[in-house]
């Protein structure tokens, strides 16, 4: 049997989606009534709802200028996150081709289903289970869509550092120890001017280790 190939119509499968909410007997009529004035909503807020972290969030919450005080940190965590992306793209693609295969052995065994009460109840379970596939392939899409966002972004990103300042971006450790010097010095005065004596105290022991290593020469 030649298999077709997916669908990935999230609109059709939005809308198929809520219409078998709607036709099932799960809801009354004044919740279904509900639903279906708002139908066009729910399809846009589907399809629009965020997935991952717009750049606002990406540049403020994750690239901060206390845990990423120097331009090397933050171009070494973009690469981090960017690659936190990109496998688990890869994953999800290796997933759709599992879920296609599971999709296509289900089709193959309804065909050799017995023309009996019984058998058309198992063609019934079965046709559900690949519907429920077909659907899973619509939030694979917009899952894999986003992810390819925040991929181009943290490329954006990391350009972004390049062009502020030279350094090495084949050896991640070059440039850390500048970048934890900095980190532990922001946080220590944040940890006295907060009052918070365990930060204070844990950011003093790192400053510490730094400078007994850089005096060393341990690690340079």
């Amino acid at each position: 049997m030649t298999s077709k190939p997916i669908e990935l119509d999230v609109e059709k499968y939005t809308k198929k989606g809520i219409g078998k909410i709607i036709n099932s007997e799960l809801l009354e009529s004044q919740e279904i009534n509900r639903l279906v004035e708002i139908k066009p909503q729910l399809m846009k807020a589907f399809k629009t709802n965020q997935i991952f972290r717009t750049e606002p969030e990406a540049r403020v919450s994750v690239l901060n200028d206390t845990s990423f005080p120097t331009i090397p940190s933050k171009y070494w965590q973009s690469v981090r996150e960017q690659m936190t992306h990109f496998t688990n793209l890869v994953y999800l693609a290796l997933e759709v081709e599992k879920k296609q295969g599971e999709m296509n052995l289900l089709k193959a065994k309804i065909e050799l289903l017995p023309n009996t009460k019984i058998g058309a109840a198992k063609k019934q379970i079965m046709t559900a289970e690949i519907r429920i596939i077909e659907f899973s392939f619509t939030e694979h899409k917009l899952v894999a869509k986003d992810r390819v966002r925040e991929v181009m972004m943290w490329e954006k990103i990391k350009k972004e550092c390049l062009k502020k300042e030279k350094f090495d971006t084949e050896n991640v450790a070059a440039s850390q120890m500048r970048a934890l010097k900095e980190r532990y010095e922001i946080e220590y005065v944040l940890g006295q001017k907060t009052n918070s004596p365990d930060l204070a105290r844990v950011t003093r022991q790192n400053l510490d280790t730094l400078d007994r290593l850089e005096e060393s020469g341990e690690l340079i």
